[in-house]
């Protein structure tokens, strides 16, 4: 006997009773032909039945699996497990964890047969309840109070590098290979604190060394308020986010003792800083040309940013102001999530 092949009776799916109609039919002398138009049933079936022929069936070709159902299920639940828990999981840690006698691309290989994908996690800002509820009650409390957005100044700090952005992309041919230059930890940098005016201007200043509270409120002291009362007086409402240095106790005191007009901010709420807005612009440009191959044209790059920017894009960083009453809608329809 061929061992690639089995042996199974075509007559199993017929019932006892219908066979038996079969055999009396063919006992009256009835021909296969008419056995077949009344019953509905072939012709090699009535064959098969009377004569109970077997018929032969190749078995499926191909390697064996090497997991097996126990194996398949153990990586399920492992798998569903990682989600839950925001586990790393990866074909090599389920190998070693579940002490398969496989290699990791065997796993490889069954995962993508079951469509589950290897991705790589997306960045974002979690808010918690708490954040959430914090948001909702400031930005209410920004409507009661009718803030004008026309006088906020919107502050910020920001780390350009050599390097540039991880999702630095172009179109080219496709025969061609983009390639920049990548050093350690991104290569040197420049940090930068920046704050934009309801009128469209945009102003920067550098920040060395490791930052702390007497070098912040040096920089408002001998930077910021200047520049902001010789365009507004007094008359201004300054925004900072709530960094350690922003608002310890230092900073609360120099607040509290000088014309300064702060802004309630509530934790992790980006998507309402503008200034985000004028990074990405600058960003743009900074980033656009040939990679920076000092740190010299890196901080030229950015100061020609700054001058573009106020050159060319005022009015629409006037527009961003305006942008203020439905991005405060926008938190409050999502239940004060980003």
């Amino acid at each position: 006997m061929n061992n690639n092949m089995i042996y199974v009776k075509l007559d199993i799916m017929y019932e006892d009773s219908i066979k038996k109609n079969i055999f009396e039919r063919r006992a009256r002398g009835e021909t296969f032909r008419s056995i077949s138009a009344n019953m509905n049933i072939s012709i090699s079936s009535i064959y098969s039945i009377l004569n109970r022929k077997v018929c032969q069936h190749k078995k499926k070709r191909g390697p064996k699996r090497k997991l097996g159902k126990k194996d398949v299920l153990q990586i399920k639940r492992a798998i569903n497990a990682g989600v839950t828990q925001g586990q790393r999981i990866t074909s090599v840690s389920i190998v070693k964890d579940l002490t398969l006698s496989v290699s990791p691309v065997t796993v490889q290989r069954h995962l993508k047969r079951e469509d589950v994908a290897y991705k790589k996690a997306k960045q974002q800002i979690i808010l918690s309840p708490k954040h959430k509820r914090l948001r909702k009650e400031i930005v209410i409390g920004w409507i009661r109070e009718n803030i004008q957005w026309s006088r906020v100044i919107f502050s910020d700090e920001k780390r350009f590098c050599q390097d540039g952005p991880d999702n630095w992309c172009s179109f080219v041919p496709k025969n061609i290979s983009i390639v920049r230059n990548k050093r350690q930890n991104g290569g040197r940098g420049i940090m930068v604190w920046g704050m934009v005016f309801p009128n469209g201007k945009v102003f920067l200043k550098e920040m060395f060394g490791k930052q702390n509270s007497a070098k912040y409120k040096d920089l408002l002291a001998s930077f910021a308020v200047p520049a902001i009362e010789l365009e507004y007086k007094q008359d201004y409402i300054f925004q900072q986010d709530n960094c350690a240095i922003h608002v310890s106790r230092q900073m609360m005191t120099y607040f509290a003792e000088s014309t300064i007009s702060l802004l309630k901010w509530p934790a992790r709420s980006p998507d309402l800083n503008l200034m985000e807005n004028v990074w990405k612009m600058m960003s743009d440009h900074v980033y656009s040309g040939e990679q920076a191959t000092s740190i010299e044209v890196l901080r030229e790059k950015v100061l020609q940013a700054v001058d573009v920017l106020n050159e060319t894009k005022s009015a629409e960083i006037r527009n961003l102001f305006a942008t203020m009453t439905c991005r405060l809608a926008k938190v409050l329809d999502l239940d004060g999530n980003i």
